[in-house]
Order: C-alpha cells, then structure tokens, then sequence
C-alpha cells in the first residue's frame, strides 16, 4: 500500500454510523463496506452518502452472519459485495452487540453472553477476520 493511498476499511455492526464518522473524518481512512441488520439504521447511513459515507461504499442491511458465510464460501456476489473487496481490505472496525454481556441482562434474567445468538455475533467478525486477513481491527 503506497501512503498516499487510504486504509481500506470493512464496518460491521455499522449502527448510525457513529464509529465509522471518527474514521470517515480521518483522509487517511476509507470505508468501503458499512453493514448492519436494522433497516432505520442502514436508512441513516444511506443519507448520509456523500457525507459520512462514501458514494461508492457497500451499504447493507443483512445479518452478519449470512453476509460472512457467504464469503467464507466465495460467494460475496449474493450480497453485491465484489469479489475482489476482500483482498483490498486493510482495517475491519465493528462493535458487535454487549447486551447480552451487561448487567442489565443478567438482571432481567434474559440468556446470558455467548448462550444467546446475539452473544455470539462476534464469531461472524472473527470468521470475516480470519477471511479477509486484515492489517489492523478494532
């Protein structure tokens, strides 16, 4: 990667897209994929094109989970994600759900942690890691 070239940047767990302004702020970043589940939010980020989000990021609203099973098994293309997107990745940053993890679960005595399907979203992250193999995360 020559320097005057950005960080190529995949978003999981996208929200609003409050994490990915601290980056999209900073020339040096360049987000190419924003993804999360909740339509309103994946809504917010589409207003924000041109704005916030680059006009040529990959915007979905899709589960986590099917968006990395597909491109652990070489099919990103049901998702529009380019096929060559994964090789041009440098930094994932995500922060995958906590409620199952906070205090406030364990109160309303809900499933806790990693017994709950939301607990382990992060597994998702940590597959598309483990894929696309890139220089940096948070």
């Amino acid at each position: 990667m020559a320097d005057s070239e950005p960080i190529t940047v995949a978003s999981l767990f996208s929200g609003a897209g409050g994490l990915d302004i601290g980056f999209s702020e900073n020339p040096a970043f360049e987000i190419a994929l924003h993804l999360d589940v909740d339509e309103t939010a994946v809504e917010t980020l589409e207003a924000n094109r041109g704005t916030y989000v680059d006009e040529e990021a990959v915007l979905l609203c899709e589960d986590v989970r099917e968006v990395a099973d597909a491109v652990l098994d070489d099919r990103p293309d049901e998702f529009n994600i380019p096929a060559t997107l994964g090789d041009e990745i440098d930094f994932i940053i995500g922060g995958p759900p906590c409620q199952p993890f906070s205090a406030a679960a364990r109160r309303a005595g809900g499933t806790e942690g990693t017994d709950s399907e939301e607990g382990r979203l992060f597994e998702a992250y940590v597959d598309l890691l483990d894929k696309w193999q890139p220089a940096g995360f948070l």
